[in-house]
């Protein structure tokens, strides 16, 4: 527990309640086992269920089983005037030996100013600015958060799979979308807007192009293949993946499901839950396909990857050709 009354009294201000609510949660990680948490450790985060009653006999009563007790008060901007008083009251009397540890969010910086003077001469307070986490799902979730923005699901969804779960990728297109968001009513952020400022990442526009191959859409395909092309003319890696995509459709036409798994989890360095989304996708892609349409393919492919290697051709034209020739 602390050693002196400056880090008896802490207050966090943050825009994001995710951060302030993390925060709260490493605290009390921290302190199993060096307190009671089921008597000497109190929440109040809602001012409008607050029994005043509870909340003084916490104040004053010492200890059951620890040394200290915690108080935790969640957004105090949010509580009634009498309680702040009787904060400010004992914090501004907070002493070295006190038994009581004050842990305090709040989510706004209006906060009463005398409460505020209170926490400063007697404890500590932190503002944070930036998401502390490596999640990118909590690090988008308390970035929308902190810069005042709202990001839909869906939107969310989406940008992380364009970036390929790039948290740097992710941070350089968010200032995009922070920016363009600041013209909007209520500053929010839909799929459309996503998909219209945020580029998808090179190896995701090659799975593009495989899948809308996979689902035998000619035109589809052909748009995936000029979006690659943008960025380079090193086609051959398409070539390599496509062939493992219907090699995998064979077997999976042929009722040998566990090699077809077997096939694709050996060549994805993936978690088992994307291994089994991309099975299932190509379960589905088995159906667009015979079994002599496959074989066809794949000897499709094999020619393909030779005029490739000669590199007399240009690579967009026998892609292009591949494409129509697998798709019609």
């Amino acid at each position: 527990m602390p050693e002196n009354n400056k880090k008896m009294c802490q207050l966090f201000i943050s825009k994001s309640e995710g951060i302030l609510d993390e925060k709260i949660k490493n605290i009390k990680k921290r302190l199993k086992g060096k307190i009671n948490l089921d008597t000497d450790f109190m929440v109040f985060d809602n001012p409008d269920e607050l029994d005043e009653k509870e909340f003084i006999n916490f104040l004053t009563i010492p200890p059951f089983f620890s040394d200290h007790k915690v108080i935790v008060i969640k957004n105090i901007e949010n509580f009634p005037k009498k309680i702040i008083e009787i904060l400010t009251d004992r914090i501004k009397n907070l002493e070295k030996d006190s038994s009581i540890f004050y842990l305090i969010t709040a989510t706004s910086k209006k906060i009463n100013k005398k409460f505020l003077d209170s926490v400063k001469a007697k404890g500590k307070v932190k503002q944070i600015f930036k998401p502390k986490t490596g999640s990118i799902k909590k690090w988008l979730k308390e970035k929308q958060e902190l810069d005042g923005i709202h990001i839909t699901e869906k939107a969310a969804e989406t940008l992380i799979e364009n970036v390929d779960r790039d948290l740097t990728v992710l941070k350089r297109e968010y200032e995009k979308l922070l920016l363009y968001a600041q013209s909007q009513d209520g500053k929010k952020i839909d799929i459309d807007s996503v998909n219209h400022l945020v580029s998808r990442v090179y190896n995701l526009k090659i799975f593009d192009l495989i899948d809308s191959i996979g689902e035998k859409n000619k035109e589809e395909a052909l748009k995936a293949l000029k979006s690659l092309l943008l960025e380079s003319d090193n086609l051959i890696g398409v070539v390599t993946l496509t062939y493992r995509m219907f090699k995998t459709i064979l077997y999976i036409i042929y009722g040998q499901s566990q090699k077809a798994h077997e096939l694709v989890s050996s060549n994805i360095n993936a978690p088992d839950f994307m291994v089994k989304k991309i099975f299932s996708k190509y379960e589905r892609f088995s159906k667009n396909y015979s079994e002599r349409e496959a074989i066809r393919a794949m000897g499709l492919l094999n020619d393909a990857d030779i005029s490739l290697r000669d590199n007399v051709t240009p690579s967009k034209n026998i892609i292009s050709k591949l494409i129509s020739e697998i798709c019609k």
